[in-house]
This record gives C-alpha cells, sequence and structure tokens, in this order.
C-alpha cells in the first residue's frame, strides 16, 4: 500500500489532466452549476493559501521530506486542509461540466487517490514523530474539519505573505481551472468538437 501510495503522491499534480481533456467534450452549459463550480474552485484555493501559510514550501515536496509537525491553524481543525482545498478545487472543476456521471467519477478517483496518498504520508509522520503525531492523528479529523476546535490566536501568527508566495503555481492551475469552463459556456466549443468525429 505504501508503494502505491507514494506513486500516487508522486502523480497527484497531474491527475486532472484526463478531466481537463475530456471536458470539452461533455460540457453542458449551465449558469447555475458554472457559477457555484467557480465559488468551490475559490473556496479550496483559499483553503490551500491559509493552509501553506501555517506549513510553508514543504507543502510543493514530491518526496517523503517533512518538516516540522505542524498542529495549529487549519491543522488543528483536520489533518489534510490542504487535500480538502484539493478536493473542493476539483469537486468545482468537474461541477462546471453538469455532466453527472463526469462528477461521479471525478469524486470517487478524488478520493481512491487520496485515501492511499494519506495513508502513504501518514506512515512517514508517524515514524518520524512517534506518539506525537499519534495523538495528534487520533484527536483531529482526517479531511472534515471540526469547527469546534477553532482558535482565532492561531490565525494571527500565520505567515500569509509567504503562503501567497508559495502558492503561486497553484493558483496559476486555478486560473485556468476557471478560464477553461467559461471559454466552454461562451462558445460552442464542444459541437465543434464532436462535429469533427461526424
Amino acid at each position: 500500500m505504501d508503494k502505491f501510495g507514494k506513486f500516487l503522491f508522486k502523480l497527484r499534480s497531474y491527475t486532472p489532466l484526463p478531466f481537463i481533456l475530456i471536458l470539452p467534450f461533455i460540457f453542458n452549459r449551465n449558469l447555475i452549476t458554472l457559477t457555484i463550480g467557480i465559488l468551490l474552485i475559490l473556496l479550496g484555493e483559499w483553503i490551500r493559501i491559509i493552509s501553506v501559510s501555517f506549513i510553508g514550501s514543504i507543502s510543493r515536496t514530491r518526496g517523503n521530506s517533512t518538516g516540522k509537525m505542524i498542529d495549529s491553524g487549519p491543522y488543528r481543525l483536520t489533518r489534510n486542509p490542504l487535500y480538502l482545498g484539493n478536493f473542493f478545487i476539483f469537486l468545482g472543476f468537474v461541477l462546471t461540466s453538469t455532466n453527472w456521471i463526469f462528477i461521479g467519477a471525478g469524486v470517487i478517483l478524488f478520493f481512491f487517490q487520496y485515501f492511499f496518498i494519506v495513508k502513504y504520508e501518514e506512515t512517514i509522520l508517524l515514524k518520524k514523530f512517534g506518539n506525537e503525531y499519534k495523538n495528534y492523528k487520533n484527536s483531529t479529523p482526517a479531511i472534515i474539519p471540526n469547527m469546534s476546535k477553532i482558535k482565532r490566536d492561531d490565525f494571527e501568527v500565520m505567515e500569509l505573505k509567504k503562503g501567497k508566495r508559495s502558492e503561486k503555481r497553484t493558483v496559476v492551475a486555478v486560473i485556468f481551472f476557471i478560464i477553461i469552463p467559461i471559454i466552454l459556456f461562451s462558445f460552442p466549443i464542444k459541437e465543434f468538437l464532436l462535429g469533427l468525429f461526424k
């Protein structure tokens, strides 16, 4: 399981590519799902920026290196706030399609992928931090935030500028995730592409 999780961990930035390529062929114009999808994408990136402001640039690594253990801010509410942000970004993107098979396949793939990634990461963290991480794991949910644990003091010390700087590459991807559905909504690209195969 660890080898498979490591494999998916290294490829996690590339798994949206098939969905990006398929979207133009199955996109259905709907202003409501387009709007909700874009709002979810923005929510996901906001969660990521806040999270990276606590964890720093170590979040960009493809290897098994880790920084110091973080259990404040969003990490007090959930063990994986970055992946929660990723979920909202990906859900928002596939939702813009208004194709429920496409949306369902995307959600299933996301949870399949991140189930193994989280297991892989937790193996590394348990080896490095031992009981400290074990206690944190037992008291903090994996994905769904426990909002009752929020502390305002945590967010007063976050380094938002560093978070924004570290997230530049993801912000570029998010901009594409927003622009692509808007273009597909505005122009009859689906009809043109499908016409090529007739």
